[in-house]
């Protein structure tokens, strides 16, 4: 079943140029580019789509990435990711006019922001997305991006990330049932994203539920189910937008407050 989702609007180049906060495409970097979701402004989304097989660590210094110490000991895969993730985080602060500063990790392998700054990345296999804002525009700021979830692991973990609520809501969408389950799950880790350095620990998909999902508008709307911290309390609402992305689920919390 095909769904309604808008789509983003991709500034790529014409033949011959090389916009703002776009990468050279490479054998690892098969395009990259911005992404416009015509809703703010003093935000800047980017992506970068990314071959795992023609990683190199060689790349970091090509690509003007430092390579992180903490990542000695990772397998390739994850190297690969936090190239491709921390080159997207690279184009967005050049989109966004902002003097380029690396975010470092955190204790849970989480960006760590420069000072004034907020941000979020997200990756699957073969794609990384990142948005980056003044902290005072949006001080709460998460992206994810998904691949559609296989049927397997969709019966492994609906119980976990599905309310009973959310079940009966899902039967009012027409969408497919992992369909609609990766839109949720992309939106609570968007959400987890975009509070977690206020609430400070883990809390788990059961803290906040999808009351709403207007398909043909793309907006998924969250409301805590309990309180995580000050001004988190339960009962708050955060709007998501949700976007198609080539084959992928995107979706995006950008609030000011």
């Amino acid at each position: 079943m095909k769904s309604s989702i808008s789509k983003p609007t991709l500034f790529l180049p014409k033949d011959g140029e090389m916009p703002l906060g776009r990468l050279p495409s490479s054998s690892f970097i098969r395009e990259s580019g911005m992404i416009s979701l015509n809703r703010w402004q003093n935000l800047a989304i980017s992506y970068c789509e990314f071959d795992q097989a023609q990683f190199s660590q060689s790349l970091f210094s090509e690509l003007h990435i430092k390579f992180p110490e903490k990542l000695n000991q990772s397998v390739t895969k994850r190297k690969a990711e936090y190239l491709a993730g921390r080159c997207s985080v690279q184009q967005a602060f050049q989109a966004a006019g902002l003097a380029w500063e690396p975010p470092g990790i955190g204790r849970h392998g989480e960006p760590c922001w420069p000072a004034g700054i907020n941000g979020s990345i997200s990756h699957s296999k073969a794609l990384a997305v990142a948005v980056v804002s003044k902290r005072e525009d949006y001080p709460f700021l998460g992206i994810d991006v998904e691949e559609l979830i296989s049927q397997n692991v969709a019966k492994q973990i609906q119980s976990e990330v599905l309310l009973p609520d959310e079940l009966h809501l899902s039967k009012s969408i027409k969408l497919d049932e992992t369909e609609f389950l990766t839109w949720v799950f992309s939106a609570k880790e968007t959400l987890f994203k975009a509070i977690h350095k206020y609430v400070g620990k883990y809390f788990g998909y059961e803290c906040a539920q999808v009351i709403d999902f207007k398909l043909e508008s793309g907006k998924i709307l969250l409301e805590l189910t309990v309180n995580l911290a000050p001004g988190l309390h339960k009962g708050r609402r955060f709007t998501c937008i949700t976007s198609k992305l080539s084959d992928h689920f995107l979706t995006l919390i950008a609030s000011s407050g």
